[in-house]
């Protein structure tokens, strides 16, 4: 996952969409033709700290504001999880749900951390599909916690996703801005979570 965060990194295809408070937003098209959405924001903590931030699933719909729910559902092995997530409807877009891998890894030679999800069509019957929402793919996506100084951490957002159904251009603008902002957001829950509060 670090050689996938690194390449990505490099890539040239990636326009720049936003760039404020500290937060960039790049997006391209993927070799299936999905849209990719990466975002990078650095943040006064250790990995460790953003890390059991983002791995509380509760805490998910508080810094991710398209996120309703989010839940574990089973245990695969060490790190390893299969997660239920759904969406809120979001202006012209109807709900989205979709079930993922979940993989958590330290890496041995540095303090930097992958939290890697991934779609498995084996573990599609955990949460069957339903009239209420339109299921989702996510190909590959995740954080990636990078150590550049004391206590800062950069964090990257990478993920591409297949909405599925019909959804417009302007959408997929809209959700990569809403998508990136929750790296802003979570500056304020890890520093809550950290605290204890």
């Amino acid at each position: 996952m670090k050689e996938w965060f690194e390449e990505n990194e490099k890539n040239s295809e990636w326009k720049r969409g936003t760039d404020k408070k500290g937060l960039t937003v790049d997006c391209k098209q993927s070799s299936r033709g999905n849209n990719m959405l990466r975002a990078c924001k650095t943040m006064p903590f250790t990995p460790w700290q953003i890390y059991l931030t983002i791995c509380e699933g509760k805490l998910r719909p508080v810094y991710d504001t398209m996120i309703e729910k989010t839940e574990y559902t089973s245990k695969l092995a060490t790190n390893t999880y299969t997660s239920y997530q759904k969406t809120k409807k979001m202006f012209i877009l109807s709900s989205r749900d979709l079930m993922v891998v979940l993989y958590m890894h330290k890496h041995k030679d540095s303090d930097n951390i992958s939290i890697i999800a991934f779609g498995d069509p084996s573990i599609e019957s955990v949460r069957p599909v339903t009239s209420a929402c339109v299921r989702a793919t996510v190909f590959l996506g995740g954080f990636y916690l990078e150590k550049v100084g004391q206590s800062q951490t950069k964090v990257t957002l990478i993920q591409e996703i297949d909405l599925a159904g019909s959804v417009p251009k302007m959408a997929y603008s809209s959700t990569n801005d809403m998508q990136a902002e929750q790296l802003n957001k979570l500056v304020d829950v890890v520093a809550k979570h950290s605290s204890g509060k």
